[in-house]
């Protein structure tokens, strides 16, 4: 699954990643060999024993860097981010990433419901917000900071036809100064 969805974001050397959810660090490695020795990862961890696990586990990768942290709503100024990965489903691209990307950036992320499924989208920013594309069926556990209950019925109720959860475009704009980009425009 995550082969087939990185290979879609077509990560270059060279980029600076932004990781939410680095686990032990095993996806952190990977991205560090796609980013390539002149990359950065940055790649953040909530929960402090996993970020300790990642920290040891990635500690001869010259291009990461772990934070122990919630990367949704404390991210730390790293950017400009080529890439967002994230490893936990959201409901909203928070303003705090939107506002930290390079002008070509991509984001992967798993765009998730009330049970943690729905579809891997992979965003673009333009000027109106984001082009997205879903590039296939995920679950995922939940991205603390970037969730909304009634945004994660909405995305229930988009992805209720499977025709959409791979290969189907749509846009994300809005938001306020607070949450971040949460209008999907889809035709129903």
């Amino acid at each position: 699954m995550w082969a087939r969805f990185l290979a879609k974001s077509d990560i270059q050397d060279g980029a600076r990643i932004l990781q939410v959810g680095a686990g032990v660090g095993y996806y952190t490695a990977i991205l560090s060999h796609l980013a390539g020795p002149d990359g950065s990862i940055f790649a953040y961890e909530i929960d402090l024993e996993l970020a300790k696990r990642a920290a040891l586990n990635l500690a001869g990768y010259n291009n990461v860097t772990v934070r122990h942290g919630n990367a949704a709503t404390g991210l730390v100024d790293e950017g400009p981010f080529d890439a967002v990965v994230a490893f936990a489903g959201v409901t909203h691209i928070p303003n705090v990433w939107s506002g930290h990307l390079a002008p070509k950036a991509k984001l992967l992320l798993p765009l998730t419901g009330i049970m943690g499924s729905g579809a891997m989208i992979l965003a673009q920013p333009d000027s109106d917000g984001f082009c997205a594309k879903t590039v296939g069926r995920c679950g995922f556990y939940h991205c603390s900071g970037a969730r909304d209950d009634k945004l994660a019925v909405e995305i229930d109720e988009m992805f209720a036809n499977a025709g959409r959860l791979e290969d189907w475009r749509f846009r994300i704009t809005g938001g306020d100064d607070t949450s971040g980009f949460v209008t999907f425009l889809y035709e129903k």
